[in-house]
Parts: structure tokens; sequence; C-alpha cells
């Protein structure tokens, strides 16, 4: 009898938990998986866009480093113009900042036949805030970015 197995009792409660073993590490993968794919999704579905910003000049009456500071600080903003479109290159952006570092026109130097999308990105600008400019002068801004 013991070479055909069936009368082997005492090695079936053994042969049983390893099954029930290996069937919990199988369940254990199983819900490692979908946490797996979870921590994967947010790389694919994000399809927002990131601009760089290449270069900003400034006429006199605010530094450089205040309109970088100001640009850096918004980009997030204009990206949520671009989610989803299929977009690439140079925008230049010619600003013109009251003394009290409010923008008064925003005008897109580049070809976006979008008219949505060119509407956005002024609206976006038009709510930036440089601080006070010197002297009392009205500057003019040109800012580079990169899609």
């Amino acid at each position: 009898h013991a070479v055909g197995g069936h009368g082997n009792y005492a090695a079936s409660p053994a042969l049983y938990k390893s099954r029930e073993m290996s069937g919990k590490a199988e369940n254990r993968l199983a819900m490692d998986k979908p946490a797996l794919h979870d921590i994967q999704s947010p790389q694919k579905k994000d399809k927002e866009k990131k601009i760089i910003l290449v270069d900003a000049v400034a006429g006199k009456g605010l530094e450089k480093d205040e309109i970088l500071k100001v640009v850096r600080s918004n980009l997030n903003e204009l990206e949520k113009c671009l989610t989803g479109k299929n977009l690439s290159g140079l925008i230049k952006l010619d600003l013109t900042i009251n003394t009290d570092g409010t923008v008064n026109t925003a005008e897109i130097a580049a070809v976006i036949k979008d008219a949505k999308l060119r509407q956005c990105i002024i609206d976006r600008l038009l709510q930036w805030r440089f601080p006070s400019t010197a002297k009392g002068r009205v500057v003019k801004a040109t800012i580079t970015l990169k899609i």
C-alpha cells in the first residue's frame, strides 16, 4: 500500500498545508499587482506638457531675476492650458508690466492657431504679479518658453 500512496495519511495534512500556503502566496502576489499598477499609472496618465523657461529679457525698472522668479512660480498655470495639446517648440511672450507689478498687456509672439489655447495663456499671464517697478516705470518684458 505504501507505494501507491493511498494509505499514507500522515503525509496528507502536510500536502494540503503546502497547497494552502502556495495559494495564499499567489493571492498575496495577485493583491500586490494592482498596487504596483496603481503606482505606475500616474506616470502614464500624466499628459500635462512641461514648459521650460529659456530666457527672459526686461526693460529698465525690473531685474531679470525678478522676472525669472515670477515666471518659474507660474509655469504650472500655463502647463494647465497645454494639457492634452500636441504642441512643441518655442513661444515668446511679450508683457507690459504696470508700475504696481500687474500685467497690463500680454501677447503671444508665436503662431498658435487654437484660439482657446491662446486665450487661456493670455488670461493666465494677465493674472501674474511682478514686484513694483523701479522709478514708476512701465516695463516691457519678453519671455521665451520651450514646450
